[in-house]
C-alpha cells in the first residue's frame, strides 16, 4: 500500500482546485443522468485518492454531491481559499515552459 507517501504539492493544489469545482461550481447547475453519475464517479476516485494518501483536505462549500463520501466541512473559513490556486500558479507554469530541455 502506498499509504503516506509525500505529493508534490502543486499537484495536490490542483486536485483540491477540481474537486472544490466538481462540488461547488457544479451544484447549481442543471446536469443530466450521466454527467450526475460521472461527478460522482470522480468524486469517489477523490475520497480513495485522499484515504490511500493520508490527506486531511476537505471540499470547499457547505453542500456536497449526492452521494459523495466525503468527510463533512466543519471549518470556520468557508472563503473558498484553500491552499495555493490555480491563478497564483500561473507564473510556475509560464517559468516551466521557458525551461530549454537538457
Amino acid at each position: 500500500m502506498q499509504a503516506g507517501l509525500a505529493f508534490p504539492d502543486d499537484l495536490r493544489c490542483l486536485l483540491e482546485d477540481a474537486e472544490a469545482y466538481l462540488v461547488e461550481g457544479l451544484q447549481n447547475e442543471n446536469l443530466s443522468n450521466s454527467a450526475k453519475k460521472q461527478r460522482e464517479h470522480i468524486l469517489f476516485g477523490f475520497q480513495q485518492i485522499k484515504t490511500r494518501y493520508l490527506w486531511e483536505f476537505q471540499p470547499r462549500g457547505g453542500d456536497q454531491a449526492e452521494n459523495y463520501q466525503g468527510p463533512d466541512s466543519s471549518d470556520d473559513n468557508q472563503s473558498g481559499t484553500h491552499g495555493h490556486s490555480l491563478m497564483s500558479d500561473t507564473s510556475f507554469i509560464s517559468d516551466s515552459q521557458d525551461e530549454a530541455p537538457r
